[in-house]
């Protein structure tokens, strides 16, 4: 693999684990934050 090739895939991976690490903590919130 060219360096280009692994920083493609790094990309990659990072783009998709944003929106699980917001959703992640989203939910954490919610379970934390009672809403009274």
């Amino acid at each position: 693999m060219t360096s280009v090739q692994v920083m493609a895939f790094v990309g990659f991976i990072v783009l998709c684990s944003v929106p699980l690490v917001f959703a992640l903590y989203a939910i954490r919130d919610r379970k934390t934050r009672k809403k009274g």
